[in-house]
């Protein structure tokens, strides 16, 4: 027996299904949920009132310890990487002392730009962000190849105190476009989120797109690194950036319960069986997002999902508009279909809750 009673109802569903192909359940392991060390709270910090109080609303009363060390970091303009587990409030760590400064000391916008590897967890991240404005000192806006030519046109010309961007549009624009070389001129602060993306050749492109940043701001930035899942964080960082770093090294835990599940498909083909677990978490009400290496499969995968088990079901792939490939996470997110099957486009971080 498992110890998640949903492993045991699929385990039988599927044994009950494939009765002469041993396709069963054949490991299982629970990550259980632990709250990392805490660190100071809220009214102990030199915060803005209108961020603590946006803090207080979303339910933060207190920094955990890794949070205020990467504050105290970034706050004294030390490079800073942090590394801590998945839910935990990395994103926090690096953002409040941010915010911190663009309040507190009036410059020319933007004062910070935040980097993503793909533009669908840039979008995911916006909703977050977004909680933090404070109007008119503190805002957000996405820069990236989906946005409308007469939206980069308004931010191009008035841009907000915060940018979120990916990497690739930095290369491209610091060539063809005036908008993001003033963007790039003036951003004190450069945030790399998901920093365990770039390495090999990929890795190889940052370090050099970093040296172009520092050419071309008008004084050098400080450069920030969040990850999950590195084991040499500050060795990562410092080759990627060029510089000294400081590390900030939270719990390695994730924050929330996962059950890690390992299906054989025995001898059938594994998108047989992935068809069928899609049906039996479809009748069972619950969201998921499955993975494969191709646009040609995904939309093979989904034509069987939908013809042969009736699961409302979508694509998410490059090639796809923005604006639709927008809605199928708005709906993903919302409940509206059962789920999506991906390439690489929804693999970094998006939260489907």
């Amino acid at each position: 027996m498992f110890r998640d009673p949903l492993v045991n109802e699929v385990d039988e569903e599927l044994r009950s299904r494939y009765p002469e192909s041993r396709v069963a359940v054949i490991y299982e392991r629970v990550e259980e949920t632990r709250e990392p060390e805490p660190g100071p709270s809220i009214e102990e910090l030199d915060l803005p009132g209108e961020v603590a109080r946006i803090l207080h609303r979303r339910g933060i009363r207190r920094l955990y310890r890794f949070q205020y060390e990467a504050y105290r970091h970034i706050l004294n303009r030390e490079n800073t990487v942090i590394s801590a587990g998945t839910g935990t409030g990395k994103t926090e760590a690096f953002m409040l002392p941010i915010l911190r400064e663009i309040y507190y000391v009036r410059k020319s916008n933007p004062r910070a730009m935040i980097l993503y590897p793909t533009k669908a967890l840039a979008r995911d991240q916006l909703n977050r962000f977004t909680d933090y404005t404070v109007y008119p000192i503190i805002g957000f806006s996405i820069y990236d190849g989906d946005t409308p030519r007469r939206q980069r046109e308004k931010i191009g010309l008035n841009p907000p105190s915060i940018i979120i961007s990916n990497p690739d549009m930095l290369h491209i624009g610091l060539v063809y476009s005036s908008y993001i070389r003033g963007f790039v001129e003036n951003s004190e602060f450069m945030v790399f989120d998901e920093l365990h993306v770039y390495e090999g050749v990929l890795g190889s492109h940052i370090h050099h797109l970093v040296e172009r940043i520092k050419r071309t701001s008008r004084e050098k930035p400080v450069f920030i690194g969040s990850s999950a899942t590195i084991g040499n964080p500050k060795e990562f960082a410092e080759e990627l950036f060029g510089e000294e770093v400081v590390e900030v090294r939270g719990e390695a835990f994730r924050k929330g319960m996962v059950t890690h599940v390992l299906v054989s498909s025995g001898y059938l083909s594994r998108w047989s069986v992935v068809a069928y677990l899609c049906y039996i978490l479809s009748r069972k009400g619950l969201k998921y997002i499955v993975f494969v290496d191709s646009q040609q499969l995904a939309e093979l995968l989904t034509r069987i999902l939908k013809t042969r088990y009736n699961v409302n079901i979508m694509v998410h792939r490059a090639g796809l508009p923005a604006d639709v490939r927008r809605d199928i996470e708005v709906k993903l997110r919302n409940g509206l279909i059962n789920g999506v099957v991906a390439t690489s486009t929804l693999e970094l971080g998006i939260d489907i809750g």
